[in-house]
């Protein structure tokens, strides 16, 4: 299969409504973590994640020029559930739903952990247009070269 469909992505939104993923810690202290004491972890690396993207996404099909970028937040989860993404600049709707299909259906998470309780984590992740038309999934070390 080269593409995740636009359905893949709407069922997965339908699910996250019906199944109620949302945030854990609403009442004790309202707050979503960016950095914790254990941060959260993939069942898949970045560098598997970007060789998804490359076999799954033709980038050549979207006006996306070398060195551009695109920025994804999410929420996980203290069960580890990912939701709320959100894209940050100008990033084609087709575009979008094709990245989301591929996270989505390959990563799984386990929860972040701050005074040994699992807590709801902010993740973020950079992908860089290469030149040759080729995802590449940044790192932390890579992101703060970045900024």
């Amino acid at each position: 299969m080269r593409y995740i469909s636009l359905l893949n992505c709407i069922q997965f939104c339908l699910f996250c409504n019906l199944f109620g993923q949302k945030r854990c810690d609403t009442l004790r202290t309202d707050m979503i973590f960016t950095v914790t004491e254990v941060s959260p972890k993939s069942n898949i690396t970045y560098e598997e994640l970007e060789n998804l993207l490359n076999n799954n996404i033709n980038i050549k099909e979207f006006e996306k020029p070398p060195g551009d970028m695109i920025y994804l937040t999410f929420t996980i989860n203290c069960k580890g559930e990912a939701f709320d993404y959100k894209f940050f600049r100008s990033v084609d709707k087709k575009l979008q739903d094709n990245i989301l299909g591929v996270i989505v259906n390959n990563m799984n998470w386990m929860p972040a952990q701050q005074n040994s309780r699992k807590v709801d984590f902010q993740k973020n992740i950079s992908i860089k247009i290469e030149k040759n038309n080729k995802f590449n999934v940044l790192d932390e070390k890579e992101q703060k070269k970045i900024k």
